[in-house]
């Protein structure tokens, strides 16, 4: 920035000072207040699904899960998936960066499960009555709408405006994270693999 100079030095910091302060905030986007409780709402409800878990288990009810190792391991698993929707939540309110990457990375992770769980499900149902399969694609249709929407929702304008995120770029940043799901998933899968096989 070219400096006056008959500027003051106090009045040339002060004018630097607010150079580079980033511009204010816009509010709140109504989509991040019901995304922000969905989220927090979604982490209590698993938070008591563990302690269901575990009253199930300590009262021997079949329903259990069977050995005690994968009752912890699910209940881990549960409070795990309820600490990360709770945090993300959280950070879609107060408008914390970290908060939307959290959001962001869960729909698209929810987005690509669902094209495989759909695939799967539709697969299955290849031979079923006409009337009954078209409506096994229609609501796998209308679920994997609703979560691409979710993803897309993220990189509007006024959302990546309410989080400082305006030269965030949607198709490398989806694939980026649909990396890292992708990653992640293989390495959960062979964990799990390796449990089985140790567990025998």
């Amino acid at each position: 920035m070219d400096r006056n100079p008959y500027q003051s030095p106090a009045g040339a910091a002060s004018s630097w000072e607010a150079d580079e302060q980033p511009p204010e905030r816009g509010p709140r986007p109504l989509g991040i207040w019901i995304l922000s409780g969905l989220h927090v709402l979604g982490g209590v409800g698993l938070l008591a699904a563990a302690v269901a878990l575990q009253v199930a288990a300590a009262a021997g009810w079949e329903d259990a899960t069977g050995p005690i190792e994968a009752d912890w391991l699910l209940t881990f698993l549960l409070c795990s998936l309820a600490a990360y929707a709770i945090l993300s939540g959280l950070g879609l309110w107060r408008g914390d960066r970290w908060g939307w990457w959290l959001s962001a990375f869960y729909w698209v992770g929810m987005a690509m499960n669902w094209i495989g769980e759909g695939s799967v499900t539709v697969w299955k149902m290849r031979h079923e009555d006409l009337a009954f399969f078209a409506g096994v694609v229609g609501i796998v249709l209308v679920r994997l709408l609703v979560h691409v929407f979710l993803v897309v929702y993220h990189f509007k304008r006024s959302v990546r405006d309410f989080f400082g995120l305006r030269s965030l770029s949607m198709f490398k940043t989806i694939a980026m994270l649909a990396g890292i799901g992708i990653a992640l998933g293989v390495a959960l899968g062979f964990a799990m693999f390796l449990y089985m096989v140790n567990s025998r």
